[in-house]
């Protein structure tokens, strides 16, 4: 992500060519500004609001000036089902 944002937002995720049973990962660069803002929610293939599991329980927060990695793993559990972990880890 290398446009300004100006909130936390919805990660957009789709055309992931998964079905039932399968998994992917999706990596996301954000590079921050002096205020850091994270995709708080996100929507996989039509999907909308799916419930991210945060590593650690806690959605992070991101880090002004500085680059965050935002990994997803996806798993689809069911049709329009997913289950969804997401990291953040900071560079620089």
């Amino acid at each position: 992500i290398t446009s300004t944002v100006s909130g936390n937002w919805a990660a957009n995720l789709t055309n992931l060519n998964i079905t039932t049973n399968q998994a992917t990962n999706v990596t996301l660069i954000i590079n921050q500004g002096s205020t850091a803002y994270i995709p708080a929610s996100a929507n996989i293939n039509g999907t909308n609001n799916v419930t991210i599991n945060w590593q650690g329980g806690t959605p992070p927060t991101g880090n002004a000036l500085k680059k965050d990695v935002v990994a997803y793993s996806i798993l689809q559990t069911g049709a329009s089902n997913y289950l969804l972990l997401g990291q953040l880890v900071t560079f620089g």
